[in-house]
């Protein structure tokens, strides 16, 4: 029974898009920082030597959605032990 649950996770998590994944998190961690963006937002908007930040932002986001086939053509492989900083801050 269990090698079957496994087999059935692995099938799930292979099955997975990697850059659904990728994004996800991108977006889970955009929205834990929203105070903070919409303020480096403002700061873009105030300070003229920042003007280009958004231009930035746009290129970044276009960059990503350009790296999806890349990323699609990796497996997903979680790894636990990356975790372990994030439990440690």
């Amino acid at each position: 029974m269990r090698s079957l649950a496994a087999s059935l996770s692995r099938a799930r998590l292979a099955s997975t898009r990697t850059s659904a994944v990728v994004y996800g998190v991108l977006v889970l961690g955009c929205a834990s920082l929203w105070p903070s963006l919409a303020s480096l937002a403002r700061y873009w908007q105030d300070v003229q030597d920042y003007h280009h930040g958004i231009l930035i932002l746009g290129a970044t986001i276009v960059w990503l959605l350009k790296l999806a086939p890349t990323l699609d053509a990796e497996p997903l492989r979680p790894r636990p032990i990356v975790a372990v900083p994030l439990f440690v801050a």
